[in-house]
């Protein structure tokens, strides 16, 4: 028979479960994101290559997929750490792309997509995170 303790649950290793697949997303959208934000870049700097973005103006578009790339940097280095802290710089980095539909520009599918499930992802994983006082709002 063993004696129960007071003691609370032990947490999982960080980049695990729920977290670490989250982490996983951001890292991997984070990554497709730079290599296009580069490719933008070449678009800007060689316009003979003749390069179309989405949307048209390519100064707004890497704007956007600099923002998104950023956002999703941030926010897999902040779920790495189970830190709720600085989460909503995060969160305004992948909201950014979606300003183009203020000014008439709006986003491509693929970057709108990419937004809208990283926001819904961050939302379902946000009550295992950590406050910056270093507790758990997870009820125990």
């Amino acid at each position: 028979m063993t004696a129960l303790s007071n003691d609370p649950p032990a947490r999982p290793p960080t980049g695990t479960g729920r977290l670490g697949v989250a982490s996983a997303y951001f890292t991997l959208v984070g990554v497709a994101a730079t290599v296009m934000t580069a490719g933008i870049a070449v678009a800007i700097l060689v316009p003979r290559l003749g390069m179309r973005t989405v949307p048209e103006n390519p100064l707004i578009a890497f704007a956007g997929v600099f923002s998104l790339a950023y956002g999703c940097r941030r926010t897999s280095r902040l779920l790495d750490r189970r830190c709720k802290e600085g989460v909503a710089t995060g969160m305004i980095f992948l909201a950014a792309p979606l300003g183009g539909y203020l000014t008439g520009t709006p986003p491509s599918r693929l970057m709108l997509g990419a937004t809208l499930i990283g926001l819904g992802i961050l939302g379902s994983v946000w009550r295992h995170l950590d406050s910056a006082t270093g507790t758990s709002d997870a009820a125990p």
